[in-house]
């Protein structure tokens, strides 16, 4: 369950509370022919289904997503590029033999004594958050580092990044 799996990277402090008490991590699941991914600006605790935004597409060149949301107020996670990517578009892409269907990230283990330290993958260079240059790196990582024979990855300077067929 994506609850479950949000409290335990909580939990471990993958997914650390910021300065303004916000947690700085997320999650995203397929789901039909879109993506269910966190809520942006979520306080740590419970997770319900308010804290969850159905994104149908994400268009990279406009950099916008069409989504549901329970109520008006809650916008996808700013990471809904990534996942768009990640779960969407990069099986098919890089012809992966296993698409994941999950994928969790934190803001925590992001530099190269992480990445030497759990022998994964990771970025060659720092980008801001959320932004083209961020997907355009993981996309990078992604295409020199198939799924499923990799399923973590570090963004460097950004976060982990995990990838699963499900959230167990």
């Amino acid at each position: 369950d994506m609850s479950l799996a949000m409290k335990k990277v909580i939990e471990f402090n993958y997914a650390p509370t910021l300065p303004d008490g916000k947690v700085a991590g997320n999650m995203a699941h397929c789901f039909n022919n879109g993506i269910i991914v966190s809520r942006s600006g979520r306080y740590p605790g419970e997770l319900s289904t308010e804290d969850f935004v159905f994104v149908e597409s994400f268009d990279s060149k406009q950099w916008s997503a069409t989504y549901q949301a329970n109520q008006s107020s809650h916008l996808p996670t700013s990471d809904t590029p990534l996942y768009w990517l990640s779960l969407m578009e990069a099986g098919k892409k890089f012809n992966w033999l296993e698409k994941p269907n999950f994928a969790i990230h934190g803001h925590s283990l992001a530099d190269e004594e992480a990445a030497e330290f759990l022998k994964v993958p990771i970025s060659k260079k720092k980008t801001r958050f959320s932004s083209f240059e961020d997907h355009q790196a993981l996309e990078n990582l992604l295409a020199n580092n198939a799924y499923p024979e990799n399923k973590v990855f570090i963004r460097k300077g950004h976060g982990f990044f995990i990838l699963a067929n499900d959230c167990n």
